[in-house]
């Protein structure tokens, strides 16, 4: 089972979701833009359908959707893999600015209760050797 991000074009200033008001998440770009900052970051991307974007590495895979709409509003991220696939999107983030909400923790990417959140998980039914 995947993990979901929704990767989105927001100030620094928001520094939660519940801080959020639609006025104040931005447009990505437009499509080709969204398209060429995908293939930049990510030198494996299948872009054979511009809707859905795969990205296939040895220790995960991610998929993006983008939908079709102009400007892209939000992408829609499903990682599977190992801890890469994070350090991967923290990257990608870096590059474009844009923010990364976790939907299965609530908090965005890069954030220190996310990273808590996300060992405390690992280490569940763990047993020290």
């Amino acid at each position: 089972m995947g993990r979901d991000f929704l990767m989105l074009n927001l100030p620094e200033a928001v520094k939660s979701i519940s801080q959020l008001a639609e006025d104040l998440v931005r447009p990505l770009g437009s499509h080709d833009y969204v398209l060429e900052m995908l293939s930049a970051a990510f030198p494996d991307t299948d872009v054979s359908d511009p809707g859905w974007i795969f990205v296939t590495h040895r220790d995960y895979s991610l998929s993006f959707s983008l939908g079709h709409d102009e400007p892209v509003e939000v992408l829609l991220i499903t990682v599977h893999g190992k801890q890469s696939a994070l350090d991967e999107i923290r990257r990608f983030c870096g590059r474009t600015g844009w923010r990364a909400f976790d939907s299965s923790t609530g908090d965005f990417l890069g954030s220190e209760k996310l990273f808590e959140k996300v060992e405390k998980s690992r280490n569940v039914g763990r047993v020290a050797a």
